[in-house]
């Protein structure tokens, strides 16, 4: 037991050394590298120009890539957004209902006269004999 927390710990002493060298070079490369050189590497125009230069194959695969991944969010998109409509819907209508419910139950007490008694149980002991 205490050598799989140990190597627990060794495992996790690894993962946050890999972290602080990546955020190191992260910032080392922020330092270097001028927001300019980065725009101009991502310019609409320069990434089309690549993205024609490739081969028609890959083309076609980051078309359809790109074409189920935009289909495949707007699909939960919509989902998303019938089901919190539905469900806006339902509680509007369960509020309304409990309203209703409430108002009958307000008109039933203000009526005048003797409220039912409760059951006796002399009536149900001489059904039984």
């Amino acid at each position: 037991m205490a050598h799989l927390a140990a190597a627990a710990s060794a495992a996790v002493r690894r993962a946050a050394d890999g972290l602080r060298a990546a955020v190191g070079q992260l910032r080392q490369d922020a330092q270097d590298v001028h927001w300019r050189d980065v725009a101009q590497e991502f310019a609409p125009k320069r990434m089309w120009r690549e993205f024609r230069g490739k081969s028609v194959r890959t083309q076609a695969f980051v078309a359809i890539t790109a074409y189920t991944a935009t289909t495949t969010g707007m699909m939960y998109g919509y989902l998303r957004y019938s089901r919190s409509k539905a469900l806006r819907q339902h509680q509007l209508v369960l509020k309304e209902s409990e309203a209703s419910e409430a108002a009958r139950h307000q008109r039933g007490r203000g009526r005048a006269g003797p409220s039912p008694a409760p059951p006796s149980s002399s009536s149900s002991s001489s059904l039984s004999s």
